[in-house]
């Protein structure tokens, strides 16, 4: 397993995460660890580039999920007009 992160410039800054290899129930803390210091550092725009993974198990699609819902928590809430 390996991973890869750097900025893009864009419209906000997005946080590129680049993994290579397989995402399974030994390697997806890693990923895990890695993106929750990049979100308690305060990125809140954050991509996953998946094009160097061969195969995702239910551990690692549990912890897409689960990071998922922590950056949705984490975005600002949008505001309705009355």
């Amino acid at each position: 397993m390996e991973i890869t992160a750097g900025q893009q410039a864009a419209r906000v800054p997005v946080t590129v995460f680049y993994i290579k290899g397989d995402i399974d129930s030994s390697t997806y803390q890693q990923i895990e660890a890695q993106i929750e210091q990049v979100v308690q550092a305060g990125a809140r725009d954050i991509v996953l580039d998946l094009t160097a993974v061969g195969y995702v198990s239910s551990a690692g699609i549990r912890m897409l999920s689960s990071l998922f819902r922590l950056l949705r928590g984490n975005l600002p809430k949008k505001v309705t007009p009355p």
